[in-house]
């Protein structure tokens, strides 16, 4: 099947919908399927054409030509993509991730008259200030819309009621490597991966680091990404007096996060929003517990005192109580890493995921809709 991606972010720029979206990508193209990418440039150093693990991808400069209002700009990429579109002469159009460059798509759509699959993550949707009306039409033209989790979709039922009869809840998914992780090192750190930014809560656990410390002073705090709130979350654990516990790594690559994740005791994960979070899926396959937010698709990943520990949202007092639960009794956090890699593996395997979007793939091209599919539900 030739399947056009279109995906606003995407490799070299890595978060969870992005990296979910790359791995999305080979897996189709292994499955012998021909995969194009289309996705927006931001930097010179960026090629416009470019190649992933075997996909083919070409970027556009959408942010740069529609918030500047350059009108020459906006009319040479809609026809290069017009053109694109006609020689690439797709079956399917999966939009993996929404944002301003959905314009783009939306006014060269008829070129090729592919149905259209369209997936909404919490990223995107936390961004989509603005861009409701866009994010409208996509939702009522997609012959079927998905979700990595059903508090994500109901998000966008909301917005359009009738896409309910096209919707479906089809999770992340990530490679399962075959061997047992080892158990954590006593003394591991904490960790944090995710964006700077505010929905991703990482000022919470700062906050939650004195009462950790004053039970456990040998207690580190890992925190892997970079963002506008870097410098902001510097100076807060300045002023906390709790530096020295805490090292920033920056961003990291993807292939780092499973050896700090193998290096770790536990995943914080104390956001404000999520749809449903790759790194917790990282974290189950890895066996490392979480101690997450009840907040979005989170309790759909994190089952209480099952697989993890949900906590009260925006509560550093409730997230420090839980980390030093799990601390105080590691044989605990153990088992709810073992619990956590067996659903992550039933659940979450990368393969049982495009399968999933393979039969929704084929249902849509056989009959312009998937009426009566639930994939992955």
């Amino acid at each position: 099947m030739r399947i056009l991606l279109w995906s606003e972010i995407f490799w070299p720029i890595m978060g969870g919908g992005s990296q979910f979206s790359a791995d999305l990508a080979v897996e189709l193209q292994r499955r012998e399927h021909d995969v194009l990418v289309v996705t927006r440039r931001d930097a010179a150093s960026q090629l416009e054409t470019d190649e992933y693990r075997g996909v083919s991808i070409r970027r556009f400069p959408f942010h740069e030509a529609l918030f500047e209002r350059r009108v020459d700009d906006i009319a040479r990429w809609r026809s290069l993509i017009l053109g694109l579109r006609r020689q690439f002469e797709a079956e399917l159009v999966h939009t993996t991730s929404f944002g301003p460059s959905m314009w783009f798509e939306a006014v060269t759509a008829g070129a090729d008259s592919a149905p259209h699959v369209v997936t909404l993550f919490g990223e995107e949707i936390s961004e989509a200030a603005g861009l409701e009306s866009t994010l409208h039409r996509a939702l009522r033209g997609a012959a079927w819309v998905t979700a990595p989790s059903r508090a994500t979709l109901e998000y966008a039922l909301r917005l359009v009621p009738e896409c309910e009869a096209r919707s479906s809840v089809i999770p992340v998914g990530c490679v399962v490597d075959a061997r047992h992780p080892d158990p954590a090192a006593s003394g591991a750190p904490l960790l944090c991966i995710g964006r700077l930014v505010r929905d991703k809560g990482f000022d919470i656990a700062l906050t939650a680091l004195p009462a950790i410390l004053r039970r456990r002073p040998d207690v580190r705090l890992r925190i892997a990404g970079d963002g506008p709130l870097r410098e902001l979350l510097m100076q807060q654990a300045a002023r906390l007096g709790v530096s020295r516990a805490v090292e920033f790594l920056g961003w990291v690559s993807p292939a780092r996060v499973a050896s700090l994740l193998a290096a770790s005791s536990i995943l914080l994960i104390p956001s404000r929003a999520e749809a449903l979070p790759l790194v917790g899926v990282q974290a189950a396959l890895a066996a490392r517990p979480v101690v997450a937010a009840a907040v979005g698709g989170i309790p759909e990943l994190v089952i209480d005192r099952e697989t993890g520990i949900l906590v009260e949202p925006d509560s550093p007092e409730a997230l420090a109580g839980a980390v030093l639960d799990l601390l105080e009794r590691p044989d605990q956090a153990e088992r709810l890493g073992r619990a956590a890699r067996s659903l992550g593996c039933e659940r979450f395997r990368l393969e049982r995921v495009v399968d999933a979007y393979e039969a929704l793939y084929r249902r849509v091209v056989a009959g312009g809709s998937a009426a009566g599919a639930r994939p992955c539900e």
